[in-house]
């Protein structure tokens, strides 16, 4: 033996659990004098069912989740459209308006 600590096994997933109890399942109804025992189909049938509603649940609140973000994401990106929107009217206007002045007064004959 050496110094050395043993690794620890990696932790099962909800998946594998699943999967251990449908063998275990199957594995009793083989053992069973019935092979097509109602019950056990039965109960297969509804730890599938639990299984599947438990991971449609989870995909549908990623779903929602997605959904809010981009309509927050769409509020940002409208409000930012309109500030890029008003800054590109005030320099427009304000273009005019130095336009309008230096006509008025001439060109600076000397740099200020």
């Amino acid at each position: 033996m050496s110094g050395k600590p043993r690794a620890k096994p990696p932790k099962s997933s909800t998946k594998s659990q699943d999967d251990s109890n449908l063998t275990t399942l199957a594995s009793s109804a083989a053992s069973n004098d019935e092979p097509d025992s109602p019950e056990l189909v039965l109960a297969a049938i509804q730890t599938m069912k639990d299984d599947f509603v438990s991971r449609f649940e989870g995909i549908l609140g990623a779903i929602q989740g997605v959904q809010g973000d981009l309509k927050a994401m769409a509020g940002r990106m409208s409000e930012a459209e309109d500030r890029i929107n008003n800054n590109e009217e005030d320099v427009a206007t304000l273009k005019s308006y130095t336009t309008t002045k230096s006509g008025r007064f001439g060109k600076p004959s000397a740099p200020l």
